[in-house]
């Protein structure tokens, strides 16, 4: 199963997450500011980015 989650950043701009649930492995989209990234993926998975 697919997870899909909108991050507003910016004015009028938004970051994608897409996390696959049975292997843990999340793809980030369009990151215009990676510290909204980081802090979502800490706070939802307790992971950090790791490249």
């Amino acid at each position: 199963m697919i997870q899909i989650q909108q991050i507003p950043v910016l004015q009028d701009n938004y970051i994608y997450l897409i996390h696959e649930i049975e292997s843990g492995e999340t793809a980030v989209v369009d990151p215009a500011l990676a510290e909204p990234v980081l802090a979502v993926l800490e706070k939802t998975t307790g992971n950090s980015l790791i490249f």
